[in-house]
C-alpha cells in the first residue's frame, strides 16, 4: 500500500509538470505572432527527438530507482527538447 501511494504522489508531482496551453510555454525568438500548428508541428518533432535521445533512464528494481529515473529522464528530455525548439526559433517562456 505504501508503495502504491509513492507511486501516485511522483506519478501527480511529474503531471504538475507537464506544460498546458495552446503553444505549450514557446514563443517566437524573433518577437513576431507564433502559428500555433507550425509551432506545434515543431514540438511534436523535437518531443519524438527529444524521447528518442533519451530512451530508458529507469533502473534497478522499487519505486525509488523508478522515480529517479524517471526523474533523470525527464530533466535531459526537456533540455533536448529545448534545444531542439530553439534550433526551429522558438524559445521556453
Amino acid at each position: 500500500m505504501i508503495r502504491l501511494c509513492q507511486i501516485i504522489a511522483i506519478a501527480a508531482g511529474l503531471a504538475g509538470c507537464a506544460s498546458s496551453g495552446a503553444t505549450g510555454g514557446y514563443a517566437r525568438a524573433d518577437g513576431r505572432a507564433t502559428d500555433s500548428a507550425q509551432m506545434r508541428m515543431a514540438l511534436a518533432q523535437c518531443q519524438g527527438e527529444g524521447a528518442k535521445e533519451v530512451g530508458d533512464y529507469v533502473t534497478g528494481e522499487g519505486a525509488i530507482p523508478w522515480a529517479v529515473g524517471m526523474a533523470t529522464r525527464g530533466t535531459k528530455e526537456n533540455a533536448i527538447v529545448n534545444a531542439c525548439m530553439a534550433r526551429n526559433g522558438y524559445l521556453a517562456q
